[in-house]
């Protein structure tokens, strides 16, 4: 990621606080990752960088915790990344990104990058005040997603501010755990969820449509998750809460 200063580059090097902002039960702990096992479960009250994590409604175990930084030399700004997964019954619902400041700039320096600009998205809204004040969510869909999972629909919230402040998540959802045959089509133009394709298939549409209410669900609460509030998706309904049919699908594999 990039960021755009608006104060001078001398004055730079001084601005930007590294001190971990030290939060009880964060997965980041002076600005690194804390010890965890693979596929550990995830604690109700850990976060990022003091951020709380968007679950999809389901028990998330991690799969991975590492730290970036933005831009460079003394005016790197470390962002913590972690890596979920929502696998209920060892069936992929979910994999959820997230990405937070682990510190923050003591000046005005804002991000550059525009996450919800372009028409290429199945579904986009934005509902920040200014350039500088963005809070957006956009779903798309990618290929080559996973050797098992071919196509993922992913919905990716982003909230940043100005100090560098920056939260978003990146929910990659399985279709075929709905009961949506995956497409293995590995060019995204071509492939069945692309814009130009996806009116085709009436099971698509209405996936799309129960997805998009979950992400406005999802967006409408960013600014409290902004605000560190540890209960800002307590509201939220599970993922799997939107389609009543996949709980019937689930019913009808256990044995009787």
């Amino acid at each position: 990621m990039k960021i755009r200063s608006v104060a001078k580059l001398t004055m730079l090097a001084a601005v930007l606080l590294h001190t971990s902002l030290g939060y009880a039960d964060d997965l980041f702990s002076h600005n690194k990752p804390v010890a965890f096992k693979p596929a550990q479960m995830l604690a109700p009250a850990q976060t990022v960088g003091g951020y709380p994590i968007l679950s999809t409604g389901g028990n998330l175990v991690i799969l991975d915790l590492r730290t970036s930084f933005a831009g460079g030399g003394d005016t790197a700004l470390p962002m913590g990344l972690a890596a979920f997964a929502d696998a209920p019954k060892n069936k992929l619902l979910a994999l959820v990104h997230m990405q937070a400041n682990l510190a923050q700039a003591g000046a005005a320096i804002d991000w550059t990058d525009e996450p919800c600009k372009g028409n290429d998205f199945l579904w986009k809204k934005s509902i920040g005040r200014a350039f500088t004040e963005i809070n957006c969510a956009t779903i798309t869909h990618v290929t080559k997603f996973l050797p098992d999972y071919p196509t993922a629909v992913r919905v990716q919230f982003t909230r940043y501010s100005s100090l560098a402040r920056r939260l978003s998540y990146i929910v990659s959802v399985n279709p075929a755990f709905f009961g949506i045959e995956n497409d293995p089509e590995p060019d995204w133009k071509t492939n069945s969820w692309h814009q130009d394709h996806l009116q085709k298939d009436p099971k698509k549409v209405e996936f799309l449509a129960k997805l998009e209410k979950w992400a406005e669900a999802v967006l409408g609460r960013m600014d409290d998750a902004f605000n560190m509030k540890p209960d800002a998706f307590a509201d939220v309904p599970p993922l799997a809460s939107y389609f009543p049919d996949a709980q019937q699908i689930d019913q009808a594999e256990k044995p009787q």
